[in-house]
């Protein structure tokens, strides 16, 4: 079912789809295991957003048929004995088959390209206790902000830090964890109802964490 403020008079019914999807798993030397798949999405009564400049409101109508279709590729594994990654990307051409104005259009908040990379080095022996700190960035093309793609949302790359440490306490494991989000303090946008609402990416935030099983 779908929610939102509806255009008046609109006959929302719920959103229905049919997905098709193929893939495949694969190792490299035994350290690296990853997956591929290709998917094509077919969906109808998908909600879309419009500002109604005469009120100021923002207005949901549903478009007639919508089309994602793309590739995920996921690898994860150890480069070394020390060092392991988290790696993915992904290709997404969503856009708008069947509908009396938006015909055509790219998907609202929908990137053609995401791609995100994580590196971890871990210590191992080096310590008392087991210290691993890692770090990566997550990236998102640019997007249409709005369901007539009158306006675009700028590309962007988030980084992300942190460091664990485990060690025990008399009997018990502790873990300490520091997280950085958004590491360089990154301006972004990662959505928008119309170009009078965009949403603003969170700001830096550091947290540290204790953990102890028992």
């Amino acid at each position: 079912p779908l929610t939102g403020g509806v255009v008046v008079g609109s006959n929302i019914a719920p959103e229905e789809g049919m997905q098709w999807e193929t893939g495949v798993k694969f190792d490299i030397n035994k350290r690296l295991s990853g997956t591929m798949a290709l998917y094509d999405i077919d969906k109808k009564n998908v909600l879309v957003s419009q500002l109604n400049t005469a009120t100021g409101l923002t207005e949901f109508r549903t478009a007639g048929k919508v089309r994602s279709r793309g590739v995920e590729i996921d690898v994860t594994g150890k480069l070394t004995d020390s060092w392991s990654m988290i790696g993915s990307y992904g290709y997404t051409d969503a856009r708008v088959t069947e509908d009396p104005i938006l015909t055509g259009k790219a998907l609202q908040n929908v990137a053609l390209n995401t791609a995100s990379l994580y590196l971890v080095y871990d210590f191992g022996t080096a310590l008392p206790g087991r210290l691993r700190v890692g770090a990566g960035a997550h990236y998102v093309g640019d997007r249409p902000g709005d369901a007539a793609n009158t306006f675009v949302l700028p590309s962007y790359v988030v980084a992300d830090a942190f460091a664990t440490y485990e060690t025990r306490y008399q009997t018990l494991p502790v873990i300490y964890q520091l997280n950085v989000k958004n590491l360089f303090d990154t301006v972004y946008y990662p959505s928008a109802v119309n170009n009078l609402n965009v949403a603003m990416g969170d700001a830096r935030r550091v947290s540290l964490s204790a953990t102890v099983k028992f």
